[in-house]
């Protein structure tokens, strides 16, 4: 699992600096990144952006910061310092997504009309995946961690499965019905079935990601296929622990 993290911070920190590198691509990183169907809001550009800090600059700390916390979970060195800083910046990563839920207000551009723990249930489930490996550094009981683990997986399959069709909100490329039955089949205590539970959620992330793969054309969208990384490891640590 901490491979996993290691190659979504890698990776989608080198897919932006090369898009970034790309003259032609810069407005539209821009937009995605900046935008009302940006990454950052208004609120956190201005607490940010100060002091002749610019867009660009705030990018490039930005894919730098992935690239160097991911190499150091690659060697296994100051893990426990870069697994608080990925669990923080994945804290912020869901505060500063720009929503607007006011009943009764027609607004002009486009914009995220969920909640922002909604839009970001994948992150949540990264989250618990990095809590789990500093709770194994702590040595936590097995039984804990693989909570831990049904957790993170549970969590988007359920907020997918309940909001389905709501705006931005992750279904997988997947009926409502079939999440949240795969969701059931986790937290059953069983361990066949839960074994048979991470085995198709399984299924689901790599399903998932082909679909994404097969409709992405920038390069820096790929940050949303290796996001899904560490929740197939998840699944798959589960897979072949279940009922040991």
């Amino acid at each position: 699992m901490r491979y996993s993290i290691a190659l979504m911070l890698v990776g989608s920190g080198a897919a932006l600096l090369v898009a970034m590198a790309q003259g032609n691509a810069q407005t539209q990183l821009m937009e995605a990144i900046y935008g009302s169907q940006g990454r950052i809001n208004a609120f956190f550009q201005r607490f940010v952006l100060r002091g002749g800090f610019t867009h660009r600059d705030l990018l490039m700390v930005l894919a730098l910061g992935q690239c160097a916390a991911g190499g150091l979970l690659l060697i296994n060195r100051f893990t426990r310092v870069v697994l608080w800083v990925v669990l923080a910046g994945g804290g912020m990563r869901i505060a500063a997504l720009p929503v607007m839920t006011v009943p009764m207000v027609e607004l002009d551009v486009m914009t995220y009309t969920s909640p922002a723990l909604l839009v970001r249930a994948v992150d949540i489930g990264v989250a618990l995946v990095v809590v789990v490996l500093l709770c194994h550094q702590s040595e936590a009981p097995p039984a804990m961690e693989a909570g831990l683990l049904k957790a993170a997986l549970v969590v988007p399959l359920v907020i997918g499965g309940l909001f389905y069709g709501m705006a931005k909100v992750n279904s997988f490329d997947m009926p409502a019905w079939w999440l949240l039955t795969v969701a059931g089949l986790l937290l059953w205590r069983h361990w066949l079935v839960s074994r048979i539970g991470a085995g198709t959620v399984l299924v689901v992330l790599l399903y998932s990601v082909f679909r994404h793969l097969v409709g992405m054309h920038p390069l820096y969208e790929l940050a949303s296929v290796l996001g899904l990384l560490p929740l197939m490891a998840a699944a798959g640590v589960l897979l072949v622990s279940s009922g040991r």
